[in-house]
């Protein structure tokens, strides 16, 4: 079986070299997704997300040089890997914040809380149901970031899921389905100012003036992947429905470390809660009285939650709030067993250097992408003829296959936006551009289009995040979450948008795709129930 998987992870890297060849010498126009298509074989192939990066990257930049190899990678490893973070604050606050967040979650572990916390859930009659409810309502708490939520739910859950013996595959999809799609409907997170630039832009190129919240909040019920998929999620926890290879998932076996069991004693549950609350009120918190700030240095008298939200720097106030947090978690636990608190902090902290790792290549894909036009030219498929009914449902695949190949939910909201609301706008006509579900639909088709992709490619940073965060291997994270994800896209393109496009209210076609989903689970695909 090795050998077999090795001959065809040699045949694949082949083909990928004949592939970048022909992209140099011919340059054809699809060569511009070329990188994204390399890295997604190799991916497949090898199962080593890593090596799939940097294959798809190298790839980008030899297209990006004109074929020449040495000084491709040269330039790929200055520009994309290292310049790509260099050139951006938030990439690097994100990067110090995933490592901070992997010594407080150590922190949490070594010192036993959440063990106390899971046998305190056990004594009274709860179990592992319980351990993945919880874990599915934290994640509906921290709504304010999806790329935070991901990394704080996965990382401090992952003991309660080793402890409760169920797979960690099962966390990652839990902590990745209530990150992005919670974000992209929040009506007060990090993405919210991001979304509403977008509307706007998309309404001056159109010539149109309608305001961007008013657009936003008639396109909000319509953002039908978003919902689905976190009904996808409630089923999965409280229905039971795990189908295809989430079946197959196994949990990794429990050893005591010795840290918690040089503990004398049980730490009490407010050892693990005081960190988590300080956590999230800083978080949030933050977010609210930086906005304020802003907003009052522009003379902005009248504003709501959701404004001051996205008028913050959300990258300082997720800094801040997570040093806050690490620092009440040193409080908390002064003393773990027999290793200091701060060897156990370092410790955390290079258990996510890996991940780390893996994002700097996914962002030096995103990078090499970009330079090439690559979501330019995957949306120039949407300049073509379509019955005006079914403009936002081509729009909304047009925009999944954008975010699958990039591994972006923001790019692939900034590359269409500008592009398909313009066009949404002629061809609604005259008429008031809020009732009119062409313009709507072709908004929430773009966001859940994109939440579609940072949600389940390999190649998102927030499906990495949720991986390594759950501690499971990136790949089977993919795989096991796909086939939910497909359905989810699936049931929203069929019952939301293109009944939605036909005149359809937008609340009925949610309600008939929660109602699809349902039949689906019930009575179609139901997988196999809760054990």
């Amino acid at each position: 079986m090795k050998l077999r998987r090795g001959m065809i992870s040699t045949l694949v890297v082949l083909v990928c070299v004949v592939l970048t060849v022909n992209g140099v010498v011919s340059r054809p126009e699809w060569a511009a997704v070329l990188p994204a298509v390399v890295a997604l074989l190799v991916a497949v192939a090898t199962q080593r997300i890593l090596l799939a990066l940097a294959c798809g990257g190298l790839c980008g930049a030899v297209l990006v040089g004109g074929g020449d190899v040495v000084a491709a990678a040269g330039e790929w490893v200055m520009r994309d890997v290292l310049g790509s973070v260099a050139g951006s604050q938030w990439k690097l606050i994100v990067v110090v914040v995933t490592l901070l967040m992997g010594g407080f979650s150590a922190l949490l572990e070594g010192g036993g809380a959440v063990n106390a916390l899971f046998e305190r859930l056990r004594s009274r009659g709860y179990g592992a149901r319980a351990v993945e409810g919880g874990t599915f309502v934290a994640g509906l708490v921290c709504f304010f970031d999806g790329l935070a939520n991901s990394l704080f739910v996965g990382r401090v859950m992952r003991g309660a899921f080793d402890r409760a013996g169920l797979a960690r595959e099962r966390l990652a999809f839990i902590a990745d389905s209530t990150a992005s799609p919670v974000a992209c409907v929040a009506l007060a997170s990090t993405w919210i100012a991001y979304q509403l630039a977008m509307i706007k832009e998309g309404t001056v190129t159109a010539g149109v003036e309608v305001s961007p919240i008013a657009l936003y909040l008639s396109a909000w019920p319509g953002m039908f992947y978003c919902w689905a998929s976190l009904l996808c999620v409630a089923l999965f926890v409280f229905g039971g429905w795990t189908i295809g290879p989430m079946c197959r998932a196994r949990a990794v076996e429990w050893v005591e470390t010795e840290v918690e069991s040089g503990v004398g004693r049980k730490p009490g549950i407010w050892r693990f809660l005081l960190p988590v609350f300080v956590l999230l009120i800083s978080l949030v918190g933050g977010l609210f009285w930086d906005g304020t700030r802003v907003l009052a240095q522009k003379d902005v008298r009248e504003y709501g939650l959701h404004e001051a939200f996205g008028a913050a720097d959300a990258g300082r106030v997720l800094l801040f709030g997570t040093l806050a947090g690490c620092v009440v978690a040193f409080v908390c636990f002064p003393k773990l067993g027999k290793e200091r608190a701060g060897d156990v902090f370092l410790r955390g902290v290079q258990g996510m250097v890996y991940p780390v790792g893996i994002l700097l290549l996914a962002w030096a894909l995103g990078s090499t992408l970009k330079q090439l036009g690559a979501a330019g030219f995957l949306a120039g498929w949407i300049a073509g003829g379509f019955p005006i009914f079914l403009y936002p449902a081509v729009v909304f695949l047009v925009a999944c296959l954008v975010s699958f190949s990039t591994g972006t939910s923001w790019g692939t909201m900034g590359v269409l936006t500008p592009v398909a609301l313009p066009a949404a706008f002629v061809l609604a006509g005259s008429g008031d551009a809020l009732a009119s579900p062409v313009v709507a639909g072709t908004v929430a088709a773009v966001m859940s289009g994109a939440v579609f992709g940072d949600h389940c490619s390999p190649v998102s940073d927030t499906t990495i995040v949720s991986a390594t965060a759950a501690g499971c291997d990136p790949w089977a994270h993919v795989v096991t979450q796909l086939p939910y994800a497909l359905i989810a896209g699936g049931i929203s393109l069929l019952l939301g948008f293109v009944p939605w496009g036909l005149g359809v209210p937008v609340w009925v076609c949610l309600s008939i795709v929660g109602l699809g989903l349902l039949i689906i689970r019930f009575f179609v695909y139901r997988g196999q129930y809760f054990t």
